[in-house]
């Protein structure tokens, strides 16, 4: 399968602060991809640099085979793009703008109309053709900003942060439509997401940025099989007065009743049961099972 974005040694500073220092970077055809890091790991950079928005000070991209500085008109037209600013003209309709933004990418007022009344009744907006945008809440205007990112049947689809503020239903909805589009529609999905549990269910592939480049995971992927203790009840409050030390050495993830810690090998995990029988700490489960997407996360991303 082609690859519809390449990024090779992608360098660039913003002042004196260096944000991509060697990124890497390859995206198939029709498929989701996720560009995951921290908040400064040059995620939204590397969004802007595929979009053309910006120019590299050293490496390459291109995207559709094509340098996006040199082709933006050609390639911004196969693009769709959401980002964290919705940028809604929030005193017009839902009509009036998508009409708008349709005519912007040159589409005829029947084409306008026929994505319009298939994407709304999607969203199930169809009754609030005619409602002012303002009057929304953020659920609401998000599905208008999604619905104008792909009124024009774009290509490549980017997606920066596209559950951010979104309860968990509107959140599904949201995965259910970008995963129709791969599948029915055969679009190239690039998105960012702090939403780990959620997005792992539709994405194809992912890389992890950190300080500008992508993180090497060599040892650990979703497909590995791992050990994972659960401490609960009273334990929990032993075991918090050595979080600090244990947390150094080991994945560990705090859910609201219970502590997981993840452990990659049947060594590791004699050591680390070992210390907890020091601390006077009693597990209430082990099982062996595969590393989530969040569980990679934490260990190469943080």
């Amino acid at each position: 399968m082609g690859k519809v974005v390449k990024i090779i040694g992608a360098r660039k500073t913003f002042g004196e602060k260096p944000v991509l220092t060697g990124l890497n970077l390859s995206i198939p055809k029709q498929s989701i991809y996720a560009i995951l890091g921290h908040n400064g790991a040059g995620k939204t950079t590397t969004c802007r640099i595929i979009q053309g928005l910006c120019n590299l000070d050293e490496g390459s991209v291109t995207v559709f085979g094509e340098e996006p500085t040199k082709n933006f008109k050609a390639i911004s037209r196969k693009l769709g793009v959401l980002s964290e600013d919705l940028g809604l003209y929030e005193n017009l309709t839902i009509k009036e703008y998508l009409h708008m933004y349709g005519s912007i990418y040159g589409m005829d007022k029947k084409s306008i109309n026929m994505q319009i009344d298939r994407l709304l009744e999607y969203f199930e907006l169809s009754d609030s053709l005619n409602t002012t945008i303002s009057k929304f809440s953020r659920g609401m205007k998000k599905k208008v900003a999604l619905i104008r990112t792909v009124i024009h049947d774009p290509s490549l689809i980017i997606l920066d942060e596209p559950l951010n503020g979104l309860d968990p239903v509107i959140a599904e909805k949201f995965c259910e439509f970008i995963y129709k589009l791969k599948k029915e529609e055969k679009k190239t999905i690039i998105l960012t997401s702090h939403h780990l549990d959620e997005i792992e269910k539709i994405i194809d592939d992912y890389s992890i940025l950190k300080h500008g480049k992508t993180v090497d995971i060599v040892d650990d992927t979703t497909d590995e099989l791992i050990y994972q203790i659960k401490i609960s009840g009273d334990s929990i409050e032993a075991f918090n007065l050595h979080f600090e030390a244990l947390s150094r050495a080991y994945r560990i993830l705090h859910n609201r009743d219970d502590i997981l810690i993840s452990l990659s090998s049947e060594k590791e995990l004699n050591n680390f049961i070992g210390n907890l029988i020091e601390k006077d700490i009693y597990l209430t489960a082990l099982n062996r099972c595969k590393s989530s997407l969040k569980e990679v996360y934490m260990r190469y991303g943080s």
